[in-house]
């Protein structure tokens, strides 16, 4: 489902730091007592759907998220659940921290992983790492990218998904942050096991509720 890696800074104009379309997370957090709307539509590989997310900070440094996507050809829903708690300060000489959970589920079981993200940001572009582990010797691998602006209110990205050591998806994407907090990500999911290509899309709205 979603997943990928967002860096810091996304939010040049409008929208917020977001994760990776294939899921995998940046080491930012949704702020405190603020809420990032999202709405997910996913097709082209045989497993359309579409649903609600939510991003949502407990304090500055503590994160929850879940998303259920609503399966549009009858198949099984999918869900995730998600905490994420990073270190308060970015450092500058070697990468930002944060320990992530994750409970993704198939339509069939939920699947509680753990792991840590890793993250550094040279030159105003972001690189990240997730690494995460799982029952039943199952262990995953997410590298995000992002470049720095090409346009005011454009950044390129594109992410690669390891399972039990074998590449399994390349993702890339493109992010849009427009005026008054919304932000748009489009991005197309190759499969590289079995070639299956699909396409995603994230519309995010920020909730403050302080304006």
């Amino acid at each position: 489902m979603a997943l990928a890696l967002a860096p810091a800074g996304l939010a040049a104009y409008g929208g917020s730091i977001q994760a990776g379309l294939d899921g995998t997370q940046p080491w930012d957090t949704v702020p405190q007592k603020e809420a990032d709307l999202e709405l997910w539509g996913l097709g082209g590989d045989g497993r359309p759907a579409w649903g609600p997310g939510l991003r949502a900070g407990l304090t500055d440094w503590l994160q929850a998220s879940g998303d259920w996507l609503k399966a549009a050809d009858g198949g099984p829903d999918r869900a995730d659940l998600g905490l994420e708690l990073r270190e308060p300060e970015h450092p500058d000489a070697w990468p930002a921290l944060a320990l992530i959970a994750a409970a993704p589920y198939d339509g069939a079981a939920w699947r509680p992983r753990g792991g840590l993200v890793a993250q550094v940001e040279p030159f105003d572009s972001s690189l990240t790492l997730n690494a995460l582990w799982g029952a039943d010797a199952w262990w995953g691998l997410r590298l995000g990218a992002w470049t720095p602006y090409v346009a005011e209110d454009v950044r390129l990205g594109a992410e690669l998904a390891w399972e039990r050591g074998a590449a399994t998806a390349c993702t890339p994407q493109v992010l849009i942050n427009g005026p008054g907090d919304i932000s748009l990500a489009l991005g197309c999911r190759v499969g590289l096991a079995d070639g299956a290509v699909g396409w995603s899309l994230r519309l995010s709205y920020d909730l403050f509720p302080n304006p």
